[in-house]
């Protein structure tokens, strides 16, 4: 299994441990740590990667725990999107496609995570947003969640915390996404189906924001929103670097290619 990040094993699961490093231009130079304290708010070290390097935030979500299945109502739900979008695709392949894509989206409160290692808490309570008006705190969350100040969180005890917490979902940690399409199509179908966002454990540099400041790394971020040309999302990062941290909006590919860039271990709570 690839990792960003130093790994520690504890009975049949692996748990990728955050780390920032910085990667110096010179070729005889190698990996320095980088204390967070070091990192002036609103001044990433990597906020000009052509001269300063590259910054590695891997967070920790990854385990060896095998994936759910879609349940048979969810499945249904995920398989009359994916054939609107398809018929969708069709009736607009010879057309000009509008110069604006609009978005339907749900409403959640963007979160910054509290901690270094909690993007999994902090991706937990903005998904929780879409439910309840006042969703439990971060330590509230990282503590159900069984988050390590110094590890990180599991994946696989992301979704029985959500699912305790509300009950319009019934959150599972998926990995069979096939496709961007596929995973466009997911989440539109639980956006509009349960009005729920979705979290991906991805690699988060594979999304633009992240390569145009220069960072890389293992993250949880929350998908709320999809757009009417059937390929832009949009997301809340909280990564607690101000570059990366909002809502942005982005092609479904990059999230695609970023779960599928954690091989096996990758995959979406949904």
């Amino acid at each position: 299994m690839t990792a960003l990040g130093p790994h520690i094993r504890q009975g049949s699961m692996m748990v990728l441990r955050l780390r920032r490093t910085f990667l110096a231009v010179s070729l005889t130079a190698g990996l320095v740590s980088v204390p967070l304290a070091a990192q002036a708010a609103g001044s990433p070290t990597g906020a000009n990667a052509s001269a300063s390097g590259a910054t590695d935030l891997s967070g920790v979500l990854l385990d060896d725990t095998s994936g759910g299945q879609l349940s048979g109502a969810k499945a249904q739900s995920v398989a009359t999107e994916e054939k609107a979008i398809a018929a969708e695709d069709a009736a607009t392949a010879s057309s000009v496609m509008p110069a604006t894509v609009s978005y339907t989206s749900l409403s959640i409160t963007l979160q910054m995570q509290q901690k270094s290692e909690w993007c999994v808490p902090a991706s937990s309570r903005a998904t929780l947003s879409a439910f309840l008006s006042a969703p439990p705190s971060q330590t509230s969350l990282a503590k159900a969640e069984g988050t390590s100040d110094t590890r990180g969180t599991y994946v696989s005890l992301i979704p029985p915390v959500l699912n305790a917490y509300q009950s319009k979902n019934v959150y599972t940690w998926y990995k069979g996404t096939q496709s961007a399409k596929d995973l466009f199509g997911l989440l539109r179908a639980n956006v509009k189906s349960y009005r729920s966002p979705i979290i991906p454990a991805m690699q988060a540099g594979d999304l633009p924001l992240w390569q145009e400041y220069g960072y890389t790394g293992n993250h949880a971020i929350a998908l709320y929103g999809y757009g009417s040309d059937n390929s832009s999302i949009q997301y809340a990062d909280p990564i607690d670097q101000s570059a990366m941290y909002g809502k942005h909006s982005t092609n479904v590919s990059h999230i695609y290619q970023g779960t599928k860039d954690l091989g096996t271990q990758g995959g979406i709570v949904l």
